[in-house]
């Protein structure tokens, strides 16, 4: 069903884990409260979500917590892995095979040596993202790992008092 009546939609970006949270509060006299559950999915134009919280607030409304849907590469464990000297999307591809998920097209050329056992998908995904010093992008509507060299632009460092700043401390 469509959410329309949800309240301070706020979606986080982490760039050191490419992963993204998702938070909005919805009235608990809506007509589709009672269908929310956890481990339930939501869709955005951009993403899909897995609702891991929902904390009842004081007055008439809920706050759910949910985190990008990478249930797939989390699933998935792998005992023992090991590529050598090979490009990023070619050990991608071999770390994620079996998932559905797929590496779009990258111009990337370099090539390393991924070694790491006992570990999930995600986290060898993670140590690749690492090893190559690369930026890499999950998206969960498609299924699709896309790779940079760098995503966004250095511009410095400022604070603008009322704009995304959580806390200030010295």
């Amino acid at each position: 069903a469509g959410l329309i009546e949800y309240k301070d939609l706020c979606i986080e970006s982490v760039l050191k884990t490419s992963n993204k949270k998702l938070s909005f509060l919805y009235s608990k006299k809506s007509k589709f409260y009672n269908s929310i559950m956890e481990e339930g999915y939501i869709k955005t134009k951009k993403d899909e979500f897995v609702i891991k919280a929902i904390d009842p607030l004081e007055n008439d409304y809920v706050n759910f917590i949910c985190e990008l849907n990478l249930e797939e590469l989390e699933g998935k464990h792998l005992d023992r892995f090991e590529s050598i000297e090979q490009t990023i999307a070619t050990i991608l591809n071999l770390a994620i095979s079996g998932t559905g998920w797929t590496v779009q097209d990258n111009n990337i050329k370099k090539k390393r040596t991924i070694r790491k056992t006992d570990c999930s998908c995600l986290e060898l995904v993670q140590e690749i993202k690492k090893t190559f010093r690369v930026d890499i992008e999950f998206d969960s509507l498609n299924k699709k790992i896309k790779i940079y060299e760098q995503l966004g632009d250095d511009k410095g460092v400022y604070f603008i008092e009322d704009l995304n700043l959580r806390s200030l401390q010295v």
